[in-house]
């Protein structure tokens, strides 16, 4: 579990299921998501997490995003394993846009880079996302991410990869 002033980030309770299926209902909330996909049958969304659910042996995988005052999954988040390196690893994250502009996406985003770094012992955490979601570059540019790679996928869908080292995290006034 990680805490952040308003969120609590933490693995998924199997009741907690059907509020991931309704942010997953809202064509704004998948627009960005790699399948963009958002008629999503209950079944669907527990064989997904089972396969993305947070590992705390290994620290990746993804958790739900809980607002503390009102007890309610608001989001998901986590970290992706890649195969690029031994210490590469991606943060991801979703907020219903129910929520979207209050802030919860920045504390989310700077939970998951200390706890990349500091815990996971990440060298380097990457961000990739496409190209048009502008809200998220944004957030990540604030936190001191560089774009280090822009392609388009087979599909025609723009995308770019940033990237923050440990150096340049530690060095912010962020970290």
């Amino acid at each position: 579990m990680i805490e952040s002033r308003r969120l609590i980030l933490r693995q998924i309770q199997d009741i907690e299921y059907s509020d991931i299926l309704n942010i997953y209902s809202q064509s704004n909330n998948m627009k960005f998501i790699l399948t963009g996909k958002f008629r999503w049958t209950l079944q669907e969304v527990k064989d997904k997490w089972n396969k993305i659910k947070f590992n705390p042996q290994t620290g990746i995988g993804f958790m739900v995003v809980v607002c503390k005052q009102t007890d309610k999954i608001i989001g998901e988040c986590g970290f992706l394993k890649s195969s690029k390196s031994e210490n590469h690893i991606e943060i991801a994250y979703l907020i219903d846009e129910k929520f979207w502009n209050l802030g919860y996406g920045k504390e989310v985003c700077a939970k998951l880079l200390e706890y990349g770094f500091n815990t996971l012992k990440a060298n380097e955490i990457h961000a990739g996302m496409y190209k048009d979601n502008f809200r998220s570059s944004n957030l990540v540019q604030k936190f001191g991410f560089k774009i280090i790679s822009q392609g388009q996928t087979k599909t025609g869908i723009k995308f770019v990869d940033y990237m923050i080292s440990k150096d340049d995290y530690q060095k912010s006034n962020l970290s």
